[in-house]
């Protein structure tokens, strides 16, 4: 399971250290179960859009080593034109292409219990659920949602510019599991000869979810 009370990020700079925890204007939802932990530069990336045909390309410079920070949405490109490339998973695999160690995307709504997209409010709920996972699982890419209001004194200025610090804060992001236990499953292979040529081939898993008919 998620440890959502060990997980947190803090941000230092000049003006002071500010610690967000799970559920306190930060929500992260990872898909590996595998400690994170890394200290990293910030660097802004606009909203996080790339897009050729509109001459939009938000990760500009070196992202190397750094969190990349992005808005959710797609400011003042239109949705239509945005497309996909305004969703969180664009994003991120922009900033990763970037070189970019995680990326935080801050959300601007003025209802602080309802900030999260409509899709993701369901994996508030869904969190405390165990995780499987193969052994030696390695962390995936950190993605990261904060709230504005959280993070708008330290970071941004009244029209939503970064400050002229903002590259110099730094972000400490570490995220914990608890309650682990290893589960053990096994491969059968067999063979049975038949009368022909032909060859049936039948094939099960763990997590299958049994057998459906139209009558049931």
């Amino acid at each position: 399971r998620l440890d959502t009370e060990n997980t947190s990020i803090e941000f230092v700079s000049k003006k002071g250290n500010l610690i967000l925890r799970w559920g306190d204007n930060l929500y992260y939802f990872p898909r590996n179960i595998a400690r994170f932990e890394k200290t990293v530069e910030l660097k802004f990336a606009n909203y996080g859009i790339t897009l050729p045909e509109e001459n939009r390309f938000d990760f500009q410079g070196d992202f190397t080593g750094k969190a990349a920070v992005v808005f959710a949405g797609s400011g003042d490109l239109s949705h239509r034109k945005a497309g996909r490339f305004a969703m969180t998973a664009f994003k991120a695999v922009a900033a990763r292409k970037a070189g970019a160690e995680m990326l935080i995307v801050v959300h601007k709504s003025d209802t602080p219990e309802r900030w999260l997209p409509p899709n993701d409010i369901a994996k508030i709920a869904a969190a405390g659920n165990p995780l499987t996972d193969l052994p030696n699982s390695v962390p995936d890419f950190p993605v990261i949602d904060v709230n504005y209001s959280a993070v708008s004194d330290l970071l941004f200025d009244a029209n939503l510019k970064p400050l002229p610090e903002f590259e110099g804060v730094t972000v400490s992001f570490k995220s914990e599991f608890k309650d682990h236990k290893d589960v053990y499953g096994y491969n059968v292979c067999g063979k049975i000869p038949g009368k022909s040529d032909e060859y049936l081939l039948l094939g099960a898993h763990y997590d299958h979810i049994g057998i459906e008919s139209e009558n049931e």
